[in-house]
């Protein structure tokens, strides 16, 4: 914005100064006329006004707003700032994620926001009370909006799906989709759940089978329950059944194909042959949560400045990926839409009590559902978001808490003893009722959140 205001004002500026000063003398004067040495042309007259402009607007903005005129600038927060990078180096040396926000909560226990500057002086406000938290997220939600840069990356893998959705918008499809994720569909899934758990435990028993000491072995936690957790979003969001960590429990060189169902991507079709063969959904996720360290660049950088145009072998295999994501979700969302609206017309559809969510939505997208009308878009960024944030952030939930029982048996032991005394297998009533398991999950939640944060921009009128 900055930028273009300086250009608008520099162009109108120049145009005055032509206008009103000329440059030459005028009719019947006996004054000497001006040199053309030192005639400049309205371009010239421009620029040099824009970037003088644009460079004093910048230097406040950076270095004087936050100091003397932010109305933010007496709320408690730290001091040690560098420069022109805030506090965003310190958390780079951070030993975890939430290691400065704790110190900063320490230090200002009474304070109901916290604040803190980050790339270039930009402030930022942290809520530290349940009731701060409570104003941001939902008293007053819709007087937040997010900030241009998590529009960009976002979108690059999920679309225009609920998260990105402000206001009224954002309120009506929140509420559409809140049935297939309903407590009680979830509880529906609980036949899935055991199953790869079981899975995972064959993959644990593979690793030591192949061991040269036959009692331990290697693992990609976080990988392995990567698959596992696409397994389970595969049968609640698509109603497929990828089977990615039962095929790596079958491995015999460790688990690099990474669960090679590529062709079963849908009950009777596949999305065709050439687009089911390049990926699996394991892989393509891959190129967006664990790219190289080009690729983790780009992807940051291009939040700021677009970096997709570039011609690196990073770029394409990112954009081949996604690419690939969109095209066979789309494929899905057309052959069910298709399926549904055949089987109703026909008078043969069946709607059943749990529904995976393509279903869920395609069935509500007829006349007289709650999602009539839907474009076909806002369904395909509602199926990317859910199957990205869903999975990893669970599979990251599940690392944090095994690195936990690594690093302390007791706990490991106390998480045994309680979860021995279920039968073999467990309801998820039974599970509710283990008090030790429940604090350790949440727990691990709070020490090592998976999704650490989230940035929303301010409007003037919530500040």
């Amino acid at each position: 914005m900055d930028l273009f205001v300086c250009a608008g004002l520099g162009l109108l500026e120049s145009l005055l100064l032509d206008r009103f000063w000329t440059r030459n003398t005028p009719t019947g004067s006996t004054a000497a006329p001006v040199s053309p040495d030192v005639t400049v042309t309205v371009a010239q007259a421009a620029w040099s006004l824009f970037l003088a402009q644009y460079l004093a607007l910048k230097y406040y903005r950076i270095f004087l707003y936050h100091k003397y005129f932010s109305p933010l600038r007496d709320v408690p927060g730290p001091s040690d700032n560098h420069f022109f990078f805030g506090q965003a180096l310190k958390f780079y040396q951070a030993d975890t994620p939430t290691e400065l926000y704790i110190r900063w909560m320490r230090e200002h226990p009474d304070a109901p926001f916290i604040r803190y500057l980050t790339w270039a002086n930009t402030e930022v406000l942290v809520p530290n009370s349940l009731n701060a938290n409570r104003d941001v997220v939902q008293t007053h939600c819709y007087s937040f909006s997010k900030p241009p840069w998590f529009l960009r990356v976002v979108k690059e893998l999920g679309g225009r799906g609920v998260i990105l959705m402000e206001g009224e918008e954002h309120r009506a499809h929140r509420k559409m989709l809140g049935a297939p994720f309903s407590l009680k569909n979830i509880r529906k899934l609980e036949p899935i759940f055991q199953e790869k758990a079981t899975d995972i435990c064959a993959t644990f028993d593979r690793r030591i089978e192949e061991s040269d000491d036959k009692r331990t072995g290697v693992i990609d936690c976080t990988d392995t329950f990567s698959k596992a957790i696409l397994d389970i979003m595969g049968e609640a969001i698509l109603g497929i059944n990828l089977d990615y960590v039962k095929q790596q429990a079958g491995e015999t060189n460790g688990g690099g194909g990474g669960g090679k169902v590529k062709g079963k991507l849908a009950n009777g079709s596949s999305g065709g042959n050439d687009l089911t063969e390049r990926y699996t959904f394991h892989e393509a996720y891959r190129q967006f949560f664990t790219p190289g360290t080009l690729g983790k660049f780009l992807l940051f950088a291009n939040g700021f400045v677009s970096t997709r145009w570039l011609p690196l072998q990073a770029n394409r295999d990112f954009l081949d990926a996604m690419g690939w994501l969109h095209e066979v979700l789309r494929s899905i969302i057309r052959d069910r839409n298709r399926e549904v609206r055949e089987a109703v017309a026909a008078g043969t559809w069946e709607t059943k009590d749990s529904r995976d969510l393509i279903t869920f939505i395609a069935e509500e997208s007829l006349p007289g559902g709650v999602a009539e009308g839907i474009k076909e878009d806002d369904f395909l960024g509602h199926l990317l978001e859910f199957m990205a944030a869903g999975h990893d952030t669970s599979a990251n939930m599940l690392s944090w808490s095994l690195y936990i029982l690594v690093l302390h048996q007791d706990i490991q032991d106390k998480l045994r003893e309680e979860v021995s005394q279920l039968p073999d297998n467990p309801t998820y009533t039974e599970l509710e009722k283990l008090p030790y398991l429940e604090n350790f999950c949440k727990e691990s939640l709070r020490v090592y959140p998976t999704g650490k944060s989230e940035t929303d921009g301010c409007f003037a009128s919530a500040v």
